[in-house]
């Protein structure tokens, strides 16, 4: 019986992986159900999950969010988000059955705290020796919903890892980026509503005509520098994302120099285009960063 229930929840574990990291943005209908997707379901924001568990399923409207891989406290109690979760990028490397003959094997042990001790990000890339090229890529695709400690993963510090998954609170920043994830999401259901030829254009050409809707591949600038959305119309996303049960910017989001975005387009070009690459960070999150007026 011990040994059924253990298969059993190996196997369970392996799905919820393999679910996790096989969601293609343009084929699934799926959507990370959040308070700011509608602010009449009267869910809490920290019951529906910023950074943890997320709520998926189909949403009214059939739209692919980019969703990318994702874990939570239904794997591990002790760990942070992506701890016990793969990329499809890094799964893509490995190959999908060896990846779930390896997962298979790695689950098969749990510790006194529930967790599988040689089933996480970092054992899965030593053993197969990911190379760091597919690591940024999957981290860049996905950076919203990567809550790694890339340096640590890169240099291969086994221990810093682990620090960072077992210490890790969700911040001020990180809940902040998640307000920023769903801000441009409200952008594109703006975007979606206008019908001016520019901004059709636009729209039809970045989400692939409304079948995805790209938040990593696309800085703030672009989304409005290529449309006609105006500042009351990212004043509206803005309050829509950071809502919580209606009430608007009450959930933690960045605080936007708006001047810069709608009055200085120029200036904000030449700040994004001498930006230098560290090797590993997304452009678009580092462009991004220039309007918050609060750094961290």
């Amino acid at each position: 019986m011990k040994k059924f229930i253990m298969f059993l929840m190996t196997a369970l574990l392996i799905l919820v992986m393999i679910s996790c990291t096989s969601m293609k943005k343009t084929e699934e209908n799926i959507v990370l159900k959040k308070e700011a997707e509608t602010n009449n379901a009267g869910i809490d924001r920290e019951e529906a999950g910023m950074n943890t568990t997320p709520i998926i399923e189909s949403d009214e409207e059939n739209k692919n969010y980019d969703v990318g891989a994702i874990g939570g406290s239904n794997i591990c109690s002790i760990h942070n988000f992506g701890y016990h979760c793969y990329p499809k990028e890094i799964i893509a490397y490995i190959g999908e059955e060896r990846f779930r003959e390896w997962a298979n094997n790695a689950h098969s042990i749990i510790d006194e705290n529930g967790c599988w001790p040689d089933g996480n990000l970092f054992c899965c890339i030593e053993l197969f020796d990911v190379p760091n090229e597919v690591i940024i890529e999957a981290y860049q695709n996905d950076f919203y919903n990567h809550d790694w400690d890339i340096e640590a993963i890169l240099t291969k510090d086994s221990v810093a890892f682990e620090n960072h998954a077992r210490n890790t609170v969700e911040s001020q920043y990180d809940k902040k980026m998640s307000t920023e994830m769903l801000l441009k999401y409200r952008l594109y259901d703006i975007m979606e509503k206008k019908t001016d030829e520019k901004t059709e254009s636009y729209f039809k050409m970045i989400t692939n005509n409304g079948t995805n809707y790209p938040v990593c591949k696309v800085t703030l600038y672009e989304m409005i520098s290529n449309t006609s959305l105006t500042k009351a119309d990212f004043e509206k996303a803005l309050g829509n994302a950071s809502s919580v049960n209606g009430e608007k910017y009450a959930y933690p989001h960045f605080d936007y120099d708006l001047d810069l975005l709608f009055g200085e387009a120029d200036t904000l070009a030449d700040m994004i285009n001498v930006i230098e690459d560290n090797g590993y960070e997304s452009k678009v999150k580092l462009a991004d960063a220039l309007l918050h007026k609060d750094k961290e």
